[in-house]
């Protein structure tokens, strides 16, 4: 049962009389603060008390005890009939109404310094945050796991604007590596964590057919790439041997016209080296000598010191620098060359590093050969100015492109949740991964649910959107995931029983269980076209049929039908038509219409919503869409949709605006709005 509360006072309340709201829906998004919407009628004992932004009053909606939200009040409306319209918005949208003032994790930086290990930067906004605003609306540091998306910890971050909290956390943490904000009460205390990923499983099973009412499968492949050029750093921030612009002087004698430069070097320590990166020249240092030298060592050892370089250059002071002093290197410098602002690449790297067969890395770019032979080479770039050393950026580079070498598939469900059937179910959350079976769909594996959008006056109308992820190393699925659909026909499914006073509860869910289980059956899953080839053209063949559509051969006649699968198994032949003609040229003219249902014809009660589609056949060639149409039988040809009602003796024109058509007349759709009684309907092609 959904309560509503005002702070302490109730909004919502079925137990009790006039305590009713009405729209009331509560949406949740990962790393998003969640709104609450709902209308007050005049007569509710609460209208016209409730105000905008009262953070001593926040709007909280439990399912039984358990709060799924709390929040503010950022709207408030009066429609005609005065009835209020309210808006809300959740807690974590009070990260937008603190400002971050300049700073830098650099020491050398400008403004606040912030701390550069990943852990520390995330308290450090939080701490921003708290200082500014009122003690009702801070956090407290909970779980805090940024130090597992950053395996360098190491942050090089720095703003001169003045940002708000929240737009600093998803810029800087969330968009650059990944996790999930999560706001929870212990003690009654607001604690907010960061974790690197969700673990939690919920027991329910969305069942196509018995709890789940509806299902969307998309498979998104608008940012598919199949190779990926990373870049970290500039080359100056790096310990690279790179092209700096100074050269030695080819001259003599000192030039007047130019600038000569002598270089030092700085040298850093490392200690307890467990590799050297490639790419990166090591040096030991002779203490007898007081010099450093490159190290011969291929692997550290762990009783030595190792050091990097870095040169420093410095100006020659031109007054009466007439010679060049013995023993010095004079250096002159040529813009042009100078590589110190261009960023980290992955050249020079080992080609093919993993000596993967699936993710092989050449010269600047990572690529998947299995990605790029079923897409074609498509690219894109990422950057992260944190990096300073290519093996980091190989791996950065390869955890990206793995979240890119497929479309991205996420399911879109509705489902009565079985916890508003029995109580003693676990309700499903924001961040849990589920277990959604579909026989018509072949489908029984784990999703983790990322945004609900929950109906509280009607639950079983409420969506749950549902996505795959990837390990970020693997990139094959999470491993959680991984583990779970591992387990899947091997743990103990457990089923529980249902009260009678939960049942009568139930018994709206019940009913749309019912309606999705005749969709399931009604469903149609999968159509195959099939050809076969005959001498006698009254003569239905038997057998002889194939997908394959055959070429037209003088005196031989070509039958077309439809192969169908329902979602409860049930397959359907479709009666043979004749699609070409009797003789000669005639049968390669001959034209065919045909229209199919997506989910029949014939519908009981309410439960009317199918797609007609035309199908035109002009000998062997197969015409979907109006291009194909004014290609194959003529610019002015077109469909023309008709209807004839129970009590009308004749057809009616469906004009080509009404909403029902599409596609140019390819596509009618139907649902329950159209439909009285019953409605006879047809398509002509017009020449």
């Amino acid at each position: 049962m959904y309560i509503v509360k005002y702070g302490k006072e109730y909004l919502h309340d079925p137990r009790a009389n006039g305590f009713t709201l009405i729209d009331l829906s509560l949406d949740c998004e990962e790393n998003s603060c969640g709104y609450c919407d709902f209308t007050i009628y005049p007569n509710h004992p609460m209208y016209g008390k409730i105000r905008e932004r009262d953070a001593d009053n926040p709007i909280l909606v439990y399912d039984d005890d358990i709060l799924l939200f709390s929040g503010f009040i950022y709207e408030l409306g009066t429609e005609f009939y005065l009835n209020g319209t309210v808006k809300c918005k959740g807690e974590l949208d009070y990260l937008n109404e603190s400002i971050v003032r300049p700073y830098s994790t650099l020491k050398r930086g400008y403004g606040n310094t912030a701390p550069y290990t990943v852990n520390g930067y995330f308290e450090w906004l939080i701490e921003q945050h708290n200082n500014q605003v009122s003690a009702n609306k801070q956090f407290k540091i909970g779980i805090n796991q940024g130090s597992n998306l950053d395996e360098n910890n190491f942050l090089y971050e720095e703003n001169d604007g003045y940002p708000t909290t929240i737009n600093e956390i998803s810029e800087k943490l969330l968009n650059k590596l990944g996790g999930y904000l999560r706001v929870r009460y212990d003690n009654n205390e607001r604690y907010i964590d960061y974790l690197s990923e969700w673990t939690e499983t919920n027991t329910q099973i969305l069942d196509f057919g018995v709890n789940l009412t509806d299902y969307t499968l998309t498979d998104d492949s608008s940012e598919i790439a199949t190779f990926i050029v990373p870049t970290g750093a500039s080359m100056s921030q790096t310990e690279y041997d790179y092209n700096d612009g100074y050269f030695v002087t080819s001259d003599t004698k000192p030039d007047q016209n130019k600038e000569y430069y002598t270089r030092s070097s700085e040298f850093t320590a490392y200690q307890d080296l467990a590799l050297f990166d490639i790419g990166i020249t090591y040096y030991e240092y002779d203490q007898s000598k007081n010099t450093y030298f490159k190290t011969t060592d291929t692997i550290p050892n762990a009783s030595k010191t190792y050091y990097t370089r870095t040169n420093i250059y410095y100006a020659v002071y031109q007054e009466d620098f007439t010679e060049f002093e013995t023993g010095v290197t004079y250096f002159e410098y040529d813009e042009s060359n100078d590589e110190s602002n261009l960023p980290l690449t992955l050249s020079g790297y080992p080609d093919n590093y993993l000596e993967r067969t699936d993710y092989i890395n050449k010269g600047d770019m990572i690529y998947s050969a299995e990605a790029v032979s079923k897409y074609g080479w498509i690219g894109i770039t990422v950057q992260n100015i944190d990096i300073t050393t290519k093996s980091y950026l190989f791996k950065y580079g390869l955890l990206h492109l793995m979240n890119c070498v497929s479309p991205k598939r996420t399911i879109e469900i509705k489902a009565v949740d079985m916890h508003f059937v029995n109580p003693n179910i676990k309700p499903i959350r924001i961040g849990e991964y589920v277990r959604v079976r579909s026989k018509p769909h072949e489908l029984d594996s784990y999703f983790l649910c990322r945004s609900i959008e929950l109906d509280l006056n009607n639950p079983e109308n409420s969506v749950y959107t549902l996505g795959t992820t990837f390990d970020t190393l693997t990139g094959e699925q999470n491993k959680r995931v991984k583990q779970l659909n591992s387990e899947i026909n091997k743990q103990y499914e457990a089923t529980y029983a249902i009260s009678e006073e939960a049942k009568k509860s139930a018994e709206k869910a019940s009913t749309s269980a019912e309606k999705a289980k005749e969709a399931a059956s009604n469903a149609i899953i999968n159509m195959v076209e099939e050809f076969a080839v005959t001498n006698n053209p009254n003569t239905e063949p038997s057998d002889g049929w194939s997908t394959e559509a055959p070429d037209y051969v003088s005196d031989t006649f070509i039958w077309h039908r439809i192969i169908t699968k329902y979602g409860d198994g049930n397959i359907v032949t479709g009666k043979p038509t004749l699609i070409t003609g009797n003789t000669g040229k005639d049968g390669e003219d001959a034209v065919l219409l045909r229209i199919d249902s997506s989910r029949g014809t014939v519908f009981k009660n309410n439960n009317i919503s199918t797609v007609l589609s035309v199908v035109i056949y002009k000998g062997k060639d197969r015409i979907t869409n109006v291009t194909d149409l004014h290609s194959k039988i003529g610019s002015g040809a077109y469909l023309q949709w008709y209807w004839q009602k129970n009590n009308e003796n004749t057809f009616g024109v469906i004009l080509s605006t009404d909403k029902m058509i599409s596609d140019d007349g390819f596509t009618l759709t139907i649902s329950a709005d159209e439909v009285d009684t019953k409605v006879t309907f047809k398509c002509e092609l017009i020449l």
